[in-house]
């Protein structure tokens, strides 16, 4: 399952989220698309021991996760900037061929 999270605004919102909105607790990944202070805290506080936080865009500051943090949850961060020209045409073929069930994604 998939749930946005608006960026926090100064509303108690992440709280809120992680006690009564996501159901199964903590999530595996973390998709950040706006990459500032709160949203990477926001991800590092709704992501599971053992997750992933993927940062899909940059960012315009110096940002910092304490280092125990990532070591004792084992939450790895991994980047994404933009896919090659290979993982496209294979992305296209999949989709031809119908190896890859889209209707639940739309």
């Amino acid at each position: 399952a998939v749930w946005q999270v608006p960026a926090p605004g100064g509303e108690a919102l992440p709280e809120a989220f992680l006690r009564d909105e996501c159901p199964v607790g903590r999530v595996d990944v973390a998709c950040l698309t706006a990459v500032n202070a709160a949203t990477l805290d926001l991800a590092a506080r709704l992501v599971r021991d053992g997750g992933t936080i993927l940062l899909l865009a940059g960012g315009s500051e110096d940002l910092a996760l304490p280092a125990n943090l990532l070591y004792y949850r084992e939450i790895s961060v991994v980047a994404s900037y933009s896919p090659s020209c290979q993982s496209l045409q294979e992305a296209f073929r999949w989709i031809v061929g119908r190896k890859v069930r889209l209707t639940p994604l739309l």
